[in-house]
């Protein structure tokens, strides 16, 4: 018996008193594959063990045969070979050569591009190459394939002239390849399988520049730390690499900054500013420039937001700096009097108060607002620094009449998000986004500066979106109570049945609970002292972790975009209810109050006390262009339309209702505006 079908009895828990009968029989695989059934019953009782064993057999021998086959293959090949090529000696000799110490003559390497310390990568001309060359080659041989490869003609893919840089061959570590090892060499000493390159190249040293420079400026480069670097011509690493506390720098310590200010600009501060600048190559200008005028080296610190491997420009001398011998401390805080305002990431504030945006004019399609405007944010930067000019275009291809003044872009954002609601989001009162398969996060990228700007410029928020889900995006955390949100995501029906349930929890029919839990995802079973618990498991589940990809992608454009309090202030006065409408009703000052008007003005308030949610996100959005209070106020106006020229109209622009004051009752001033709110078409015009 073949040890595999030993193996594979024993395997099968088959007692060895069965398989030593088998062994006593000469039962091996070619006999179990001829035996009939009936035969190895003898030996093997159970039906399930015998059609084991049988397949195991069967299938043992095809694989066998299949490999045997293969072999029988290639020694035809090798014999076909060998009689072609002529006789033994001819084979001999390339079965020698193959099979002996034969070794390539090359070996592949890898061969990168560091600029001024930086590494470059493959979007701006660099990134790692792999090729094979041989292994003979040293120093200058590997230099001119670097230059080749990363400066083709001379010139590299950002219009960078090899003449312009000093260059050098770099091993992985950085320093420079000694002249005298060849590629092999270096493969035996490293041990490694493939050995990498750099084609390391510094700015060279503009002799004209000499001249501009203070006189106490050594020409000579010097050494801070470990790094031999030029006074002159540093990249932005290497300087912010030296202005640091550093034990291999204290000989630095003459070079101390403390309480600097601005320099005064003198006549002769102008005069030298121009002649530097009529000699600088590139059009950046060097923006907060802090200078030593000493016969120490000097430090000058750009504040600008060049890449990394930008070079330095010049920098001017002033003999009013003086710099006490202190420790450096915090340098940044002294180095801003004259870089451009930034904006902190970390900081909370209000997006209302920044100011000068570059303003962005589309014009979309009514109907198809939520997908144009999605594409055109997905090729536009950070939303923060655009406002949006808009126009729309009817069905019938003609430009809605209208002048952008808040009005429209409200109404745009309206549909924007409602058609959001309706195709990205699930959840019956408040919405939470859901993963789709044909959203990247490109796209969700879009969306959310879609939101931030929205809220910046017209401060239009998106306040059906859950609002546990929205804290979490923005600050990082929530503090609402998610059961709250919860019965909010799920449908009325469900919500009383939970919230029976939460009340008193044997009062409410069990067949009711467990088919609400189910439709939310529940894998427990419900009992009064787990309920809340579970419940609060799976809002989390559904509010916070479901939609953690959208999260993650929106804190990247929202995070602490918005303050709490101001977040807080959004929920409570922007949601949309009938207190809320009321509160923001006024008269026009310049109206002069009489009995019709107040008579009109108390019917109008009665509908709206009487309105529903639908019916009051069609009346601010009549009123103002928005299903949600972005405004402080409403303002109404009146006139004296009878008939069929009677007609609320609403200037959305200036949020402003005007009505007619010849309603007689209630009644007729209620019909009149539910049919013209719930009609399908509202015609914009300029009045």
């Amino acid at each position: 018996m073949e040890q595999e079908l030993e193996n594979f009895l024993r395997k099968r828990k088959i007692n060895e008193t069965a398989i030593n009968n088998m062994k006593s029989e000469k039962l091996d695989m070619e006999a179990v594959r001829q035996a009939e059934d009936h035969e190895l019953q003898k030996f093997l009782p159970a039906f399930g063990d015998r059609t084991a064993v049988v397949h195991f057999c069967k299938r043992f021998k095809h694989n066998r045969g299949s490999l045997i086959s293969k072999l029988t293959e290639k020694l035809k090949t090798k014999e076909n070979k060998y009689t072609n090529d002529g006789g033994n000696d001819n084979y001999a000799n390339k079965l020698k050569i193959k099979t002996g110490k034969y070794e390539k003559p090359t070996r592949m390497i890898e061969m990168g591009w560091m600029l001024n310390g930086a590494y470059v990568r493959q979007n701006k001309g660099g990134g790692t190459r792999r090729l094979s060359v041989l292994k003979t080659f040293k120093y200058d041989d590997l230099l001119k394939v670097a230059k080749d490869l990363f400066f083709p003609k001379g010139n590299s893919s950002k219009n960078h002239k090899i003449e312009e840089y000093d260059c050098k061959l770099l091993d992985y570590t950085g320093n420079e390849v000694e002249r005298q090892f060849s590629v092999g060499d270096l493969f035996k000493i490293t041990k490694l399988t493939t050995v990498r390159f750099y084609l390391g190249t510094v700015k060279k040293l503009d002799e004209s520049d000499d001249e501009v420079l203070p006189q106490t400026i050594p020409s000579t480069s010097f050494e801070i730390g470990t790094e031999r670097t030029s006074a002159r011509t540093r990249s932005k690493k290497a300087i912010e690499s030296t202005v640091c506390v550093d034990s291999k720098a204290a000989y630095m310590q003459p070079l101390i900054i403390d309480n600097i200010s601005p320099p005064t600009e003198t006549e002769e501060l102008r005069h030298l500013t121009e002649k530097i600048s009529a000699k600088t190559t590139t059009e950046k200008a060097v923006e907060s420039t802090v200078c030593v005028d000493s016969q120490t080296p000097y430090i000058y610190i750009n504040d600008n937001n060049s890449p990394e491997t930008e070079e330095f420009q010049h920098s001017i001398s002033f003999s009013e700096v003086v710099l006490p011998q202190q420790s450096f401390g915090d340098i940044n805080e002294f180095l801003h009097f004259n870089a451009p305002p930034h904006l902190n990431e970390n900081a909370i504030y209000d997006l209302e108060e920044t100011e000068h945006f570059a303003v962005i004019k589309l014009n979309l399609h009514r109907g198809h607002i939520f997908e144009e405007l999605t594409k055109e944010f997905e090729t536009i930067g950070s939303g923060e620094s655009y406002t949006m000019d808009i126009k729309v275009i009817l069905p019938n291809g003609q430009t809605e009449i209208a002048f952008d003044n808040g009005g429209v872009l409200r109404d745009v954002l309206t549909e924007f998000w409602n058609s959001f609601y309706d195709e990205c989001c699930e959840g019956a009162t408040c919405k939470v986004p859901v993963i789709r398969h044909d959203y990247c996060e490109k796209k969700w990228r879009a969306i959310g500066k879609v939101l931030l700007i929205g809220y910046r410029q017209i401060k239009y928020f998106p306040t059906k979106l859950a609002r546990a889900f929205v804290e979490y995006i923005i600050l990082g955390n929530f503090s609402t109570d998610l059961i709250n949100n919860l019965l909010l995501y799920v449908g009325i029906c469900d919500a009383n049945t939970l919230k029976s349930a939460l009340k008193n929890f044997e009062s409410v029919d069990t067949d009711d609970i467990l088919d609400v839990m189910g439709n939310i995802g529940c894998k427990k079973i419900i009992t009064k002292e787990n309920f809340l618990q579970i419940l609060g498991e799976i809002a989390h589940a559904l509010l916070i972790q479901k939609p953690m990809f959208i999260i993650d992608t929106w804190q990247k454009i929202l995070a602490f975009r918005i303050s709490n309090d101001t977040l807080i202030e959004i929920y409570e006065t922007l949601a949309m209810s009938n207190k809320n409408v009321l509160r923001i009703l006024s008269f026009d000052k310049n109206e002069q109050i009489t009995v019709e008007k107040e008579k009109v003005f108390e019917f109008l308030k009665k509908y709206i006390r009487d309105a529903d949610q639908i019916t009051l996100e069609k009346f601010t959005r009549f009123c103002t262009g928005a299903d949600i209070l972005t405004n402080n106020s409403i303002t109404i106006t009146f006139n004296t339309t009878e008939g069929f020229r009677r007609c609320p109209v609403g200037h959305t622009c200036a949020c402003t209702l005007e009505l007619s004051t010849t309603y007689q009752t209630y009644t007729e001033f209620k019909c009149e505006f539910n049919k013209l709110l719930n009609s399908s078409i509202w015609v914009m015009d300029l009045i």
